[in-house]
């Protein structure tokens, strides 16, 4: 069932503003993107101008669609709102707070940005540690099964030895390297034996 223009004009749209000068004077052109940029879109000579051309424009267009039962495109998700403000307070040893602080005064950065890019690598290395964890996992057990004379092997990602690409881990005396011959990426981890 199509909803009815009240609900379409009351969604909440982002609305873009840019200013452009054009002879010598600022015009105002807002748009919804979510809507056609070059469809939907009000020009002024204010901002307030520009907004109300725009609210025209959008109950035309959407007026129009629903008269063709064409699909109209709701907001985009609006993923700030339910952010953080991205300040906390950590509490640590004052002997780790000094190690911190003299590393990030060696690099000569603040200590802020510093402690920003240590969490946002380990917050990385996490995401990739858990998403490989499980691939590691398949051939580790693809190898007990097999007990294969080499320690390099050609392993597909599924855990089934191949041809074509290389695999290198250590794990239960294992040393599996990955690197994926039609990729330019290089994926390496190493895991202790132990």
């Amino acid at each position: 069932m199509l909803n009815s223009l009240k609900y379409y004009l009351e969604l909440p749209y982002d609305v873009h503003i840019e200013t452009h000068i054009v002879e010598g004077k600022n015009v105002y052109y807002a748009h919804i993107e979510e809507l056609g940029k070059h469809a939907c879109y009000g020009k002024g000579s204010t901002r307030e101008k520009a907004l109300r051309s725009l609210d025209e424009t959008k109950k035309n267009i959407i007026s129009y669609l629903l008269k063709k039962g064409k699909a109209i495109p709701n907001p985009a998700p609006r993923i700030d709102e339910d952010l953080p403000s991205g300040n906390f307070v950590v509490r640590t040893n004052p002997h780790l707070h000094q190690q911190i602080a003299e590393q990030a005064k060696s690099l000569g950065i603040s200590l802020n940005l510093y402690v920003n890019q240590l969490l946002a690598r380990n917050v990385l290395f996490e995401e990739v540690k858990n998403y490989f964890d499980p691939q590691f996992d398949k051939i580790h057990n693809c190898l007990e099964k097999q007990k294969p004379d080499s320690n390099v092997l050609r392993i597909n990602y599924e855990g089934e030895i191949i041809e074509g690409e290389s695999v290198e881990i250590i794990k239960s005396n294992y040393r599996i390297k990955i690197e994926p011959i039609e990729s330019p990426l290089r994926v390496k981890r190493f895991r202790e034996t132990g």
